[in-house]
C-alpha cells in the first residue's frame, strides 16, 4: 500500500537575521498539493519580547496575544491554490534581541479542498534572529 501524498506547510526561513525595530515579513507556504486548497486555518507561535505580531496580507485573524506569543485563527476561504505557493504573508515587528522560533501547532491546522475534505500535511518551522 502506498502512503497518501502529503503537502508541506512551511513558515518563514530557517535563519532570518533582522535588526531590532524593523518590520519582518514571513511567508507561509504550502507545496506538494495534489488537489486545490480551498480554505485554511492555523495558529502561529512566536517568542514575545523578540517579535510582535502585526497582521497578515490576506484572510482573517481570530486573536493576537503578543504577551503570550500567539496569533490564533489565521484563516481564509476561497484560496484556489493549485500545486503550491504562498498562502499568506505574516508581518511581525522585531522588538528585541534574541531568537524566535516560528511554529504552527499541528493541532491548529485545517487545510480543506473544495469538497471540504482535509488535505494531509507536514509542517516545517522557521527561526528568526533579531540583533
Amino acid at each position: 500500500m502506498n502512503p497518501s501524498p502529503v503537502a508541506t506547510l512551511t513558515i518563514g526561513n530557517r535563519n532570518d537575521f533582522v535588526p531590532a525595530g524593523s518590520l519582518l515579513e514571513v511567508d507561509v507556504t504550502l507545496f506538494g498539493l495534489t488537489t486545490t486548497l480551498d480554505s485554511y486555518r492555523f495558529d502561529v507561535h512566536f517568542t514575545p519580547g523578540v517579535l510582535s505580531f502585526s497582521g497578515t496580507n490576506a484572510g482573517t485573524i481570530g486573536n493576537v496575544d503578543n504577551v503570550g506569543g500567539t496569533a490564533a485563527g489565521i484563516a481564509r476561504n476561497n484560496v484556489g491554490l493549485n500545486s503550491g505557493g504562498t498562502i499568506v504573508r505574516l508581518s511581525f515587528k522585531a522588538i528585541g534581541g534574541g531568537s524566535s522560533p516560528l511554529t504552527i501547532p499541528e493541532s491548529s491546522v485545517i487545510l480543506l479542498d473544495p469538497e471540504g475534505n482535509e488535505i494531509p500535511f507536514t509542517i516545517q518551522s522557521g527561526q528568526e534572529f533579531v540583533s
